[in-house]
């Protein structure tokens, strides 16, 4: 039985999803977006925002190499591998962010957004795991 079949299970969904240039795009397009926010409603109130930005910034970056060509694995890689140390970074900054007492709530919607950020871009690198796995179990290496 191949379980590789197109459009069959959610992990040939999201593997064929990770292939398409386009999710990469609007993904850095939303984190742009929000960088955009940050910077524009709260660099004059708190320094410790740049944290945020800096975390931001690096997912996009990762997610617009991850876009150049996402049918390559090395690229592809690269890129995941950049947005998750993004995600770290943004992760180890909440600490620091949760010290101004004044944007509560920007504080827990950057979290959040991190966080949602980090879960996307491990059940994309998941599943290309596992649908990788399940073809070298079918088909001969």
């Amino acid at each position: 039985m191949d379980y590789n079949k197109p459009n069959k299970g959610f992990v040939c969904f999201v593997y064929d999803l990770g292939r398409k240039r386009a999710v990469y795009i609007v993904f850095a397009a939303i984190i742009g977006t929000l960088v955009a926010e940050l910077y524009l409603n709260f660099k004059q109130e708190s320094p410790e925002f740049n944290y945020a930005l800096t975390a931001l910034c690096v997912m996009a970056v990762g997610a617009l190499i991850a876009a150049v060509n996402p049918k390559i694995f090395i690229i592809k890689l690269c890129g995941y591998l950049l947005s998750l140390i993004g995600v770290m970074i943004g992760l180890h900054n909440i600490n620091l962010l949760s010290h101004t007492e004044q944007n509560s709530a920007v504080f827990s919607a950057y979290f959040y957004i991190v966080l949602l950020c980090g879960l996307y871009l491990m059940v994309m690198l998941l599943s290309w795991f596992v649908y990788n796995a399940r073809s070298s179990e079918i088909n001969e290496i």
